[in-house]
């Protein structure tokens, strides 16, 4: 039915008792490493294709109807990241996407992760199913500071952003990793009866590159799901504004950003929420106190709604309220 990363796969069944890739708990399976797709990256100059590979998460089929989906993507300015590491960065930990899945399996919905492609990989985006027009590229500069804090924590050479070839390689990568993302939702669209999953019922979300990739897929690219959640915000890539006209024609949107976020979230976030209330977009914006860019999600977050209530359970809410 499915192909797996063997690696992947080798793993769970190192720790898990299982049968074909599939790690069973009791109230929920975990498939690692199905292959949803290929992306063209560039190695040792060559262009080729490399698997992209998901972690599959579903609750046990006690039910007849079809569960909703949630989609979890990870972050690293888009150069590392794994959907099972978190981040510990200055004094706070991030909740990994693979422990967003299990609480949200728990839950009763099925529950994905992706591996998408990253800078260091030099990727080609197909630029197949949008137009130039769609996309602004002109904050790609904006996440100089943190890409080359991270190229330097990994060892590589900091990016020019004064020269061309350079700014081109993260250009590149945002609109790779939002195909990446599109070519999962759709994969377990084309699956929804494998996975008993309702292709109609689908939230995208993710922390830092992944939340802007999720923000590319639901209101760049206009990838039909029912709910976005961004755990930090930023528009970089699709010139939302330009793509989204009408609220009521796109998917509700959850937000938020620390207090003491990244200078690239604050940016452009203010203009997006102006256009977003002016064409009628369905969104929750919330702030984390005391917060920097990393923060797990337990962490308190306060919004105009008056309620003091965690990153997790605001999450929970909305997931139940677009999904229904």
């Amino acid at each position: 039915m499915f192909k797996f990363n063997q690696l992947s796969t080798a793993v769970v069944a190192s720790v898990c008792v299982g049968f074909s890739g599939v790690s069973v708990a009791s109230d929920y399976q975990v498939m690692e490493g199905v292959i949803y797709g290929q992306g063209d990256v560039t190695l040792e100059g060559v262009v080729q294709p490399r698997d992209l590979w998901m972690d599959v998460y579903l609750p046990e089929n006690t039910q007849s109807q079809p569960t909703e989906a949630i989609f979890m993507t990870f972050g690293g300015a888009y150069h590392r990241g794994h959907p099972h590491n978190p981040y510990l960065m200055e004094g706070a930990q991030t909740t990994s996407m693979k422990e967003y899945c299990e609480t949200f399996v728990k839950q009763g919905y099925a529950c994905f992760t992706i591996d998408y492609r990253v800078a260091p990989e030099q990727p080609t985006p197909t630029r197949e199913g949008y137009s130039e027009q769609m996309l602004n590229m002109d904050p790609v500069p904006n996440m100089q500071g943190q890409v080359n804090i991270v190229r330097s924590l990994m060892g590589l050479p900091a990016l020019d952003f004064a020269k061309r070839s350079d700014v081109e390689i993260l250009e590149n990568t945002v609109l790779a990793a939002a195909e990446d993302l599109r070519s999962a939702v759709r994969f377990v669209k084309d699956h929804a009866d494998d996975y008993n999953i309702d292709p109609e019922k689908i939230v995208i979300g993710g922390f830092s590159a992944g939340a802007i990739t999720s923000l590319n897929v639901g209101h760049g690219m206009q990838e039909p799901v029912a709910g976005i959640m961004m755990l930090g915000t930023a528009e970089i890539g699709f010139d939302i504004k330009k793509t989204v006209q009408d609220g009521n024609a796109v998917s509700p949107i959850l937000m938020f950003q620390g207090q003491y976020d990244l200078p690239a979230t604050f940016i452009g976030t203010p203009e997006l929420l102006k256009h977003y209330e002016k064409v009628g977009v369905d969104y929750s914006y919330s702030w984390v106190p005391g917060a920097s860019h990393f923060y797990p999600s337990g962490s308190v977050a306060l919004s105009g709604d008056g309620l003091r209530q965690p990153i997790e359970q605001r999450m929970l809410e909305f997931i139940e309220r677009v999904t229904q």
